[in-house]
């Protein structure tokens, strides 16, 4: 959007007042929070597609005359087709947060297995965002299930991603152990091979441990934790129980229940960070 300049107007303006303006029109419409993070992602929307040298900004009002009232309509804003950039905080920050886990997997993990999450999370984004209603919208959501099928892992990675464990559990849980293996950056060797195999360990099938959804009734994880404890499958010394944000509270209550109704057991409780904690059941030690 850029012209030689307002109607009626002799002078050409500068790059840094095109831009000034395009400032305050994101502001004018959006408040002063929200229009400035527009700006700064156009900017760099921008510098990646085109360059710092970008003849492009909001000169005159009657150019985007009608932009802004399908961005606010559509909850979306973009000045391309190439990129939409949404406006709802919670799927901006849900997507920085994803581009940061991506950047970091990539440097461990295979490439088939980062493919696989990558994709996991378009998939997720897509599914979670009704803002958008694209007449392709069913078509891409099934290429990409599609997609996940073919590759390795793909149905556990999506798995994963979909009921948070990669995010809230795995990838803090790498994160922690390349602070300790390198607290100076990336791993190398060894270290790295140990810090991928924290990922690859997530999908396979443990019987130590259990994950509880804030869906669950509490009575049924508690008929699990006693199924997998009592002796009902493979014979096991601890459970690990993770929960994921409010599943927590289904969690401890089911816990409760358990070991107040089976004293010889007790649990033990480890901090995850930013991923909360998960629980370890177990018998207690015979005197």
């Amino acid at each position: 959007m850029s012209t030689s300049g307002p109607e009626n107007s002799e002078r050409v303006q500068t790059r840094e007042e095109r831009l000034n303006t395009l400032r305050k029109e994101f502001v004018a419409e959006f408040g002063e929070k929200r229009g400035q993070e527009l700006f700064r992602q156009v900017q760099a929307s921008t510098l990646s597609r085109v360059g710092p040298e970008a003849w492009i900004s909001v000169l005159d009002p009657k150019d985007v005359r009608d932009v802004f009232d399908r961005l606010w309509q559509k909850g979306l804003a973009g000045l391309s087709t190439a990129e939409l950039l949404q406006v709802d905080d919670v799927l901006s920050k849900s997507v920085a947060r994803h581009k940061v886990i991506l950047r970091f997997l990539k440097y461990y993990l295979q490439d088939e297995e980062y493919a696989a999450v990558d994709t996991a999370f378009q998939l997720i984004g897509i599914l979670r965002d009704r803002s958008t209603h694209s007449p392709n919208r069913r078509q891409l959501i099934r290429a990409l299930y599609d997609r996940l099928r073919r590759l390795r892992y793909g149905d556990r990675i999506r798995n994963q991603v979909s009921m948070g464990w990669l995010e809230k559990a795995t990838y803090p849980e790498m994160r922690r152990l390349e602070n300790a293996l390198a607290p100076a950056g990336r791993a190398h060797g060894p270290a790295s091979e140990a810090i991928a195999q924290v990922f690859y360990r997530s999908l396979e099938p443990q019987p130590t441990k259990m994950w509880v959804r804030s869906a669950d009734d509490p009575t049924e994880v508690f008929g699990e934790i006693a199924y997998k404890l009592l002796g009902g499958g493979p014979q096991i010394p601890y459970l690990d129980l993770y929960a994921t944000a409010n599943a927590q509270l289904v969690r401890d209550a089911a816990i409760e229940d358990f070991l107040g109704t089976y004293l010889q057991f007790e649990r033990e409780v480890f901090e995850l960070g930013e991923a909360g904690n998960f629980v370890r059941v177990r018998r207690k030690a015979r005197p």
